[in-house]
């Protein structure tokens, strides 16, 4: 069986996706690792989810989320 072309560019579009996504996500899972409150849990989620777009909103997701 061979693979179309469009298979093959699907198959990276979705990965490229699940990569972005995984880093985007990143910082809430390293809070929660970290077991911190709720309240703060609600900040990173905000940065890293609502301005993690920028890149900044994201390194202040992953510094609140690995702060002791």
């Amino acid at each position: 069986m061979f693979a179309t072309p469009d298979i093959l560019i699907a198959i990276k579009y979705i990965a490229a996706a699940a990569i972005v996504w995984g880093i985007w996500m990143f910082p809430a899972w390293i809070a929660r690792q970290n077991k911190v409150s709720d309240q703060q849990m609600v900040r990173i989620r905000f940065t890293s989810w609502g301005l993690g777009w920028t890149g900044v909103g994201w390194l202040i997701g992953l510094w609140l989320a690995v702060k002791k």
